[in-house]
């Protein structure tokens, strides 16, 4: 046994020969994980990626990842039942809070007569992002921001 330049207690030669000084309670170096990859349906593949990206390319999979309560939801859409006296099976609605249409419009012309072309297309994908827009209309208003910067 090998001894720890830190603590001086002993641990293995194996982690000797991978070029470790310090034993596994001294280290301060995080964890990796490993993330499956699915660049076509039969070719997976494991990426290793710190515990912090891990858990963030999880939700982001579009085959989500399976929990001991089921499968996980992005959080900014919420299942609520809705209540009905006529029926027996529970109904359940989806609530996403995105900006109005109105507000979108105004906000985006603003921060472009501010900021400029740039700055208003990384404002347009930061509220998509933050799951204040959805996707098209992001690509709706980074086509009209183009169009009013080529004028």
């Amino acid at each position: 046994m090998v001894t720890c330049s830190k603590c001086s207690k002993s641990f293995s030669k194996e982690r000797q020969k991978l070029g470790y000084t310090i034993c596994l309670s001294c280290s301060t170096e995080e964890r990796k994980v490993g993330h499956v990859v699915y660049p076509h349906k039969t070719g997976a593949y494991v990426q290793p990626v710190s515990s912090d990206t891990a858990k963030r390319l999880n939700q982001l999979d579009r085959r989500g990842y399976k929990r001991q309560s089921g499968y996980s939801m992005p959080k900014t859409i919420s299942s609520e039942p809705i209540s009905s006296s006529t029926t027996t099976s529970k109904k359940y609605i989806s609530k996403i809070n995105h900006l109005s249409t109105r507000q979108v419009h105004d906000n985006v012309m603003n921060y472009f007569r501010e900021w400029g072309y740039s700055r208003t297309m990384e404002y347009i994908k930061q509220l998509n992002i933050k799951g204040k827009i959805p996707l098209k209309v992001r690509a709706d208003w980074e086509s009209k921001i183009c169009g009013l910067y080529v004028k």
